[in-house]
C-alpha cells in the first residue's frame, strides 16, 4: 500500500496545481482513511520530505560551490553565491528541526496556563515546529539506521530530469545550453 500511496501523491501533485499541496494533501488524507493519526501522518511525510528534498539542497549546495570556485567559468559568480546561501540557510534549518524538543508543546502548554490568549495561541502554534522536529529526528534515523535510503530520492530526483528531458524534446526544442 506505501508504493500505491506514494505513486497517488505523485500524481496529485501533477493534476492539482499548488507548487506540490495537492500530493502532502492527498497523502495526508489517505493515511487519515487509513487511520493513521494526524500527528503521525505529518511526522511521517515530514520525514518523507526532509529526505526526498535533501537531494535538491545537495544539489544546490555543490552546484553553488562549484560555480562559485570558478569551475564553470560561463555560469554568473553571482548565481553560484545564490544556490549556496539558499541551499545553506535550508541545511541549518534542517538541523534546527532536530533541535527542537520533542516536549515542545508541553512546555508551552505550561506557558499557556500563566499567560491567557497568548499562552493558549502559543500552545496551538507549538504543534507545528514539534511535529516538524520529530519529522526531522525520524528522517535522521532513517538515514543512520540505512544509509542507502537516500537512493530513492536520488532515483526520484533522475526520473524528474529525465522527464524534463524528454518534454523538452517531444514538444520542440530543447533550451539552449
Amino acid at each position: 500500500i506505501a508504493t500505491e500511496l506514494t505513486l497517488a501523491g505523485v500524481v496529485a501533485t501533477r493534476v492539482f496545481s499548488a507548487g506540490g499541496a495537492g500530493g502532502i494533501a492527498f497523502t495526508g488524507w489517505a493515511l487519515h482513511r487509513l487511520g493513521m493519526g494526524a500527528r503521525v501522518a505529518a511526522r511521517q511525510l515530514t520525514a518523507f520530505l526532509i529526505l526526498l528534498y535533501s537531494v535538491y539542497i545537495a544539489a544546490l549546495l555543490i552546484g553553488g560551490i562549484v560555480v562559485v570556485t570558478g569551475l564553470l567559468p560561463d555560469v554568473p559568480t553571482l548565481l553560484g553565491m545564490i544556490a549556496t546561501a539558499v541551499g545553506g540557510v535550508v541545511t541549518v534549518l534542517a538541523f534546527a528541526l532536530v533541535r527542537i524538543p520533542g516536549d515542545l508543546e508541553w512546555r508551552v502548554a505550561e506557558l499557556a496556563q500563566r499567560t491567557g490568549w497568548f499562552g493558549r495561541l502559543a500552545a496551538r502554534l507549538a504543534t507545528v515546529p514539534q511535529v516538524a522536529g520529530t519529522g526531522a529526528r525520524l528522517a535522521l534515523s532513517i538515514v543512520r539506521g540505512q544509509p542507502t535510503a537516500l537512493l530513492w530520492p536520488l532515483v526520484w530526483w533522475a526520473f524528474d530530469v529525465a522527464t524534463l528531458w524528454a518534454t523538452f524534446h517531444a514538444f520542440g526544442e530543447p533550451p539552449a545550453t
